[in-house]
């Protein structure tokens, strides 16, 4: 990979559980940087049954690619993606609020020039999450059912859209290709 391969005017930042080398390559095919992955794993599904944490987010991520398939193609699909921040304090309010495992390392990432790349409020997926473990009485939609609920929200996160006020969003960046990793930010 050539220095001209890289799109060094986009900085994401990207949470890893492991050390990674500065100047490495990363795919985002490598599943030891897809933590989310258990999500499509039988073994793990079946390991996970009755956890309620677990089955929230096992039913959220199952819409949220379902939508993605249904009203938008052309978007980067979850279950394939290397996920980032758009800046060093979101990546740093992601680990805080426990997406990430503890311990976790912060990294500048530089996508490659073919990486399909999409930005989102990662705020609908985590009241998808709220709706379907039963923690909200009532839906920002009017009275729906919850599986219903939570296809409205994954419809407003695969446009894009806010949750909340543009500064208080939480962001999310999908990554479907390669990146090269920068030096650790923490």
């Amino acid at each position: 990979m050539t220095t001209a391969d890289i799109e060094s005017d986009m900085t994401y930042f990207h949470a890893s559980k492991n050390y990674l080398e500065e100047g490495s390559v990363i795919a985002a095919v490598d599943s030891s940087q897809r933590n989310h992955l258990a999500f499509f794993d039988n073994r793990t599904i079946e390991a996970n049954r009755g956890n309620p944490d677990f089955e929230a987010r096992f039913h959220a991520e199952h819409v949220f690619e379902a939508i993605r398939k249904s009203y938008f193609p052309d978007r980067p699909s979850r279950k394939d993606s290397l996920f980032a921040s758009i800046n060093l304090e979101d990546a740093k309010r992601w680990v805080k609020s426990g997406k990430a495992r503890e311990g976790c390392h912060i990294y500048p990432v530089y996508p490659t020039r073919d990486t399909l790349i999409f930005v989102a409020d990662l705020c609908w997926y985590n009241y998808a999450i709220r709706v379907f473990k039963g923690l909200l009485s009532d839906s920002v939609f009017g009275k729906e059912t919850p599986r219903l609920t939570a296809k409205l929200a994954a419809r407003e996160y695969w446009a894009g859209r806010s949750f909340v006020a543009p500064q208080e969003r939480l962001s999310e960046v999908l990554l479907l290709g390669k990146v090269k990793i920068g030096k650790l930010a923490t």
